[in-house]
């Protein structure tokens, strides 16, 4: 059964999904609408004295009137379809909550409006500490022309409207638009400042600033006259929208954009970047946490900040992921575009370090068969450096590496779990899944201090960051080998092997032991 929903009155989403079940339980109503009425009437006017509760719609339906008048376009309907008890107890639900910053009206719009048709859209709520950072960035100022050519919501705009800052928006979705422009006009902006059109078309070369997160998916229509839109080559919806903010800047506009993972990083996208680099100057690309968009997707983002001009090879980008921060001039930049802010990542390496590359090879030995019971790892068997081995089997379910007693074995997948382990002796050679990496010493002497160091916070904290892909994201072998290991370790490999494969003894013994005792 699903948990019953404790509202909390400080709590957007709490708020939002109380409303619903009110509406919904108590009348045959369209959720959105009979809701945002409700909050149209209360930011127009303020919070209502008590009295308004017992009164019922007849009130409501006076202060929609009303707003309909202060705020055009806001409402299709201005009477409230719901009862007079629905109503009171919407009411009661309102009275404690801040609707000053526009919060409630995301969650309203996040919760009441179809998943399903969101997913379609790649349309999805931008956490408000993403759209405060993008805007501070960016910083609007007065006089200056603020767009957002796919505002939902209108977080954005709400947040970069300031007296003097004009800002403008539009938005395919009508609920949308409706829910920005209520947001607007409440913060005291005109609610023409929002309009209901595609955001793919229109003058360009007119906003000093574009902040946007733009739908990643979805049907994209006509193509024609985009640049990044070349015959033979599938058209992505989120990089026409990237084409289409550039070109809306003014020469020297400044542009924050949240974009995909893989518009950054991935080869496949590389002629977007070379695009990118003509056209704007990156001046920061930033990784955005991993769960930002959950739970309606586990897409990695990023947000892409600049300036429109052309970027030169002396031009400096700032990377940062988790709040390690590194710069590198275009001319410095991997493959001479890649923009992905994990290759940057100034935890891997320290100065006066050995690449790992250099002291260890990848091993990738594999094996499809077996002919007698065979110790096989996967990736649970292996944690906080001890390699914990199953039972043998007779038979693999799929291709497996081999892996032999002095390796050091590192899962691929999350990285926060840790799964990091020597092979010891009383382990013995084994086969382990493909998503380990098998690390071997280079010059035949112990590996096991790796174990340690691998574990470090600094080293689990860079391979977080370099995490590639959507569902099961993982870490790349170029961002482990291009680990930097401290000169002072490197020194002291042979003493800090013996001391690491000492306690790793130890705690086998342990184990052993304990097993002994139990049976």
């Amino acid at each position: 059964m699903s948990r019953r929903h404790r509202f909390d009155p400080a709590d957007p989403e709490s708020v939002a999904q109380r409303l619903h079940e009110l509406v919904t339980a108590g009348s045959g109503e369209d959720a959105f609408s009979e809701v945002l009425k409700l909050l149209v009437a209360r930011l127009a006017h303020g919070p209502w004295p008590w009295l308004l509760a017992v009164r019922g719609p007849e009130s409501i339906d006076a202060l929609l009137a009303d707003a309909a008048v202060r705020w055009p376009g806001v409402l299709d309907d201005r009477k409230t379809r719901l009862s007079r008890d629905v109503v009171k107890r919407c009411v009661e639900v309102l009275d404690p909550v801040n609707l000053g910053d526009g919060a409630v009206l995301d969650a309203v719009f996040e919760h009441l409006t179809s998943r399903v048709a969101k997913g379609e859209k790649g349309q999805f709520f931008t956490p408000r500490a993403i759209v405060k950072d993008a805007v501070r960035r960016v910083a609007p100022k007065p006089g200056e022309v603020v767009v957002d050519p796919a505002c939902g919501s209108g977080a954005f705009l709400f947040h970069a409207w300031a007296p003097g800052i004009d800002v403008r928006g539009t938005d395919l979705d009508m609920r949308a638009v409706r829910t920005a422009r209520v947001l607007l006009a409440a913060a005291g902006a005109s609610c023409s400042a929002v309009s209901h059109a595609g955001g793919l078309a229109g003058p360009e070369g007119f906003a000093d600033v574009v902040l946007t997160n733009p739908p990643f998916a979805g049907d994209v229509g006509d193509v024609e006259g985009f640049d990044l839109a070349r015959p033979g080559r599938r058209v992505e919806r989120d990089v026409l929208f990237l084409e289409r903010c550039v070109r809306l800047l003014k020469p020297g506009g400044r542009l924050a954009i949240v974009l995909p993972h893989n518009k950054v990083g991935a080869k496949s996208f590389g002629f977007v970047r070379q695009w990118l680099l003509e056209h704007l100057r990156p001046t920061e690309v930033v990784a955005l946490p991993h769960d930002a968009f959950l739970p309606h997707t586990s897409q990695r983002t990023v947000l892409l900040v600049g300036v429109r001009e052309p970027a030169t090879p002396d031009s400096v980008i700032r990377f940062e992921v988790d709040g390690a921060v590194a710069e590198r001039a275009v001319k410095d930049l991997v493959d001479g575009d890649v923009l992905a802010p994990e290759r940057y990542d100034p935890r891997r390496s320290v100065a006066g370090g050995v690449r790992l590359a250099d002291l260890v090879d990848l091993v990738g030995e594999s094996v499809a068969a077996i002919e007698s019971p065979t110790v096989v790892l996967d990736t649970t068997h292996v944690a906080e450096g001890i390699v914990s081995p199953p039972p043998p089997v007779s038979e693999l379910g799929s291709q497996k590496r081999q892996a032999r007693p002095g390796d050091v074995l590192v899962s691929r997948l999350r990285p926060y779990l840790r799964q990091v382990g020597w092979v010891d002796p009383d382990v013995g050679a084994v086969l382990c899944s493909t998503e380990f990496y098998v690390l071997r010493s280079k010059h035949a002497r112990s590996v096991a201090f790796l174990v340690p160091f691998l574990l470090s916070s600094r080293v689990q904290q860079a391979l977080a960051a370099a995490q590639e892909g959507g569902h099961h994201p993982r870490v790349p072998r170029d961002a482990l080998l291009e680990l930097t290991v401290p000169d002072d370790v490197v020194a002291q490999r042979d003493a800090l092997s013996a001391s690491t494969e000492a306690a790793i003894g130890t705690v086998r013994a342990g184990t052993l032991a304990l097993r002994r005792l139990v049976t």
